[in-house]
C-alpha cells in the first residue's frame, strides 16, 4: 500500500491528485505535447482521465501526482 506524501524539491512540488486540483490543472492539460508517452486528456478526455486516475489512485497500489512548479 502507498502512502500519500507530498514530495517536495527545490523546483517543484508533488502532490497527490486530489479532486480539488481538477479545474487548476485542466488548463495546462491541454497541451498536447504532454501527452508524448501516455494516453491523452485534451478536451472531453481530461475528466475521464482525471476520473480515472483518481480511483486508480484510491486502490492505494498506484499514485497520480500533481507536479507544481515553484517558480510559477
Amino acid at each position: 500500500m502507498l502512502d500519500r506524501v507530498t514530495l517536495d524539491g527545490r523546483f517543484v512540488r508533488l502532490e497527490p491528485l486530489e479532486e480539488r486540483h481538477r479545474e487548476p490543472v485542466r488548463p495546462a492539460a491541454q497541451h498536447p505535447e504532454i501527452f508524448t508517452v501516455t494516453t491523452s486528456a485534451l478536451g472531453p478526455l481530461y475528466d475521464p482521465y482525471i476520473d480515472n486516475a483518481l480511483h486508480r489512485s484510491a486502490s492505494g497500489h498506484e499514485m497520480a501526482f500533481v507536479v507544481w512548479h515553484k517558480a510559477e
